[in-house]
């Protein structure tokens, strides 16, 4: 029998994996090994799980190399504060991605290996408070689907695979360390508190669905004023996603959307996002970054790195204000081998909602299809814009002049654009900075200095709008 920590030189499937191999267990906490798990991959290890979490005890998962522990139903969490905790340094060794599909191969030799009954069920339902879920490995099954690789094929085509079920639900405490593969959420929040940090999500559709629904969790209905939480609106607070690896999303890294009880999104009570920090992420290969559907109020958007992505940088939908968006880099790929790898952001950022009292600074856009900041149906402020890189943008040319232009932006009052660089890919038609719509689109007390155009001719756009136009301040540019 092999010792513990020789599990890494683990070498044939045809030795088993037994329970009495000695296993460290951290204090205060039971292994699932001792409630007869197998961890063999072909044994249902469902039951020693639940039993194991059935004791309110911090549950200790062994994922050394060789360990895959098969689970058919989804496991229930109901006690405050309890820990789902696997090996530190197997889920290390998953992290150390460098671009070899062969090391994928070796995740489902020391993971939770979920296969579900119902392609829509998820494997953790955490319904207390502050559980932690920390070195885990978590791979759906994809016996359902065909391919070496289909889900990798399916994010080629930017098509959504709804297939995948979700990993973490409810989940109102910390996910740490932790590797996502092949789920349509990696986590779904319900609740308020999560901090998910250094983890590594791979081919998900979402890696983190902040769903704030009005259910009974929260308050029976709209009008009702028996609420059974003080400040359900209030339900977004102290998130932080920080530090996480996300490769390949098929649909957007962060979706956060706000729910009635009818299940109409942004109707009702959406002011949820409060104090979130989401800061430090590496986006790669996907169909968009951050996609807010509700309203944040004093956010920190922070040194994010977003590359290769099929839709925007940045999607604002809900007001925005006393936040800040500062230092993230959006780089799309052009590619002149094979055009369709064409990795372009549409936007880099998309803005639809009220913007208030927001700084957006330092941040670089290089590479979109349209423009570097498109404000659309909204109206910006007391904001300050400025030091951003708008880099190769619009280069798109089928695009309407103003959705390939740098900044666009339709009513704003009292905002400062200030020391911004622009050199566009195609600057016929295009504006460093430029109303969507010159006729009808106000600018008040605003003052737009110290910027700079590479490209010859290029200039803001300095047309009268519709009323206001002799309060705004436009410095001569540099060209």
């Amino acid at each position: 029998m092999l010792p513990y920590t020789d599990k890494l030189n683990f070498l044939n499937d045809n030795e088993s994996v037994l329970m009495s191999v000695p296993i460290k267990n951290p204090g205060l906490s039971v292994s699932v090994l001792d409630f007869g798990a197998v961890g063999d991959g072909v044994t249902d290890d469902t039951e020693a799980f639940q039993n194991a979490i059935n004791t309110g005890f911090n549950v200790y998962v062994p994922m050394a190399y060789g360990f895959k522990y098969l689970i058919t139903k989804t496991l229930k969490l109901a006690k405050d504060r309890q820990t789902i905790m696997g090996d530190e340094f197997i889920t290390h060794y998953f992290m150390d991605y460098r671009g070899n599909a062969d090391e994928f191969g070796n995740i489902e030799r020391g993971c939770i290996f979920f296969r579900p009954g119902n392609t829509s069920d998820e494997l953790f339902l955490a319904s207390g408070q502050f559980q932690t879920f920390v070195n885990l490995c978590i791979v759906r099954d994809q016996s359902n689907l065909v391919g070496d690789d289909p889900v990798a094929n399916t994010c080629i085509k930017y098509e959504k695979d709804t297939s995948n079920g979700t990993s973490i639900t409810n989940c109102d405490g910390e996910v740490r360390n932790c590797m996502f593969r092949h789920f349509d959420h990696s986590v779904e929040l319900y609740g308020r508190g999560l901090w998910y940090t250094d983890c590594y999500c791979i081919h998900n559709n979402i890696d983190l669905y902040i769903n704030f629904k009005t259910d009974n969790e929260w308050q029976v209905d709209e009008t009702s004023s028996s609420m059974l939480q003080t400040f359900p609106e209030f339900v977004g607070r102290g998130i932080r996603f920080q530090n996480n690896r996300i490769h390949t999303s098929l649909e957007m890294t962060i979706r956060v959307d706000s729910e009635d009880v009818n299940g109409n999104v942004g109707s009702w009570k959406t002011n949820v996002l409060n104090g979130a920090i989401i800061a430090n992420n590496q986006i790669d290969l996907g169909r968009g970054g951050f996609l807010f559907n509700a309203d944040m109020y004093g956010c920190s958007i922070m040194d994010n790195v977003f590359f290769r992505l099929s839709t925007n940088g940045i999607t604002i939908n809900g007001r925005c204000e006393d936040s800040v968006i500062s230092g993230n880099v959006i780089r799309g790929l052009v590619s002149t081998v094979r055009p369709s790898m064409d990795f372009r952001p549409l936007y880099g950022f998309y803005i639809s909602g009220d913007v208030l009292d927001t700084v957006i600074s330092n941040n670089v856009v290089e590479h979109t299809q349209g423009s570097g900041m498109l404000c659309s149906a909204n109206t910006l402020t007391r904001c300050i814009i400025s030091g951003n890189r708008f880099d190769s943008y619009g280069e798109t040319p089928g695009l309407a002049s103003y959705q390939r232009s740098g900044i666009v932006l339709e009513n704003m009052s009292m905002t400062q654009i200030l020391g911004n660089s622009f050199n566009p890919a195609n600057a016929p038609g295009n504006y460093a900075v430029r109303p969507m719509t010159a006729a009808t689109d106000v600018w008040t007390d605003c003052v737009i200095d110290g910027n700079v155009a590479y490209v010859a001719g290029l200039s803001p756009y300095t047309g009268s709008t519709a009323s206001g136009s002799e309060r705004n301040t436009v410095q001569e540019w540099n060209q």
